[in-house]
């Protein structure tokens, strides 16, 4: 499993688009601040319709165009994955990390980015976690399969070519 900025990196790509019943991060943070995320990313280099001050405000820059917008959210969800991680992802911490990084007013739209980072917590974060325990399964059934090659126990099972055939083009 990665870990540090790898990690953020992987689960803002993981939460960037919506997950079965989770809405997507960065269209959740938008939304917090007045924004719609769709409309940010059809023209980037136009000017922001309304001024996004409360967003500039977290991001501590200025925000003229659209892409400066999108730039301040991206910044803003890695920030949260960054606090998270150092509470080693733990979701009883979700809530104080939300209301740090989006300030007062967290009530609507911090709950939907509190429900992103909930599933990022309690599913992705623990799923890639088990990443080596399933490679290391794969390894050990590509082992048996070649191994039963030469075993005339084995060979005389039902189905053995096959899983030997599956096996021995999935690891060439």
């Amino acid at each position: 499993m990665p870990q540090g900025e790898p990690l953020v990196d992987m689960l803002c790509s993981l939460t960037r688009l919506p997950n079965i019943g989770v809405p997507s991060l960065p269209a959740e943070a938008a939304r917090h601040y007045g924004l719609n995320l769709a409309l940010l990313l059809e023209d980037k280099g136009k000017r922001l319709d309304a001024p996004a001050e409360a967003l500039a405000q977290s991001a501590r820059r200025v925000l003229v165009t659209r892409a400066d917008a999108l730039e301040a959210i991206e910044q803003l969800c890695r920030t949260l994955y960054r606090e998270l991680q150092r509470t080693d992802f733990s979701a009883d911490s979700i809530e104080h990390v939300v209301q740090e990084c989006l300030g007062e007013g967290v009530a609507a739209a911090g709950a939907s980015v509190a429900a992103v980072l909930k599933f990022a917590c309690s599913e992705l974060v623990p799923n890639l976690g088990r990443t080596t325990d399933e490679i290391g399964n794969l390894l050990r059934g590509a082992r048996w399969a070649l191994r039963s090659r030469r075993d005339p126990v084995v060979r005389q099972h039902v189905g053995w070519r096959i899983s030997c055939r599956l096996v021995a083009t999935s690891i060439r």
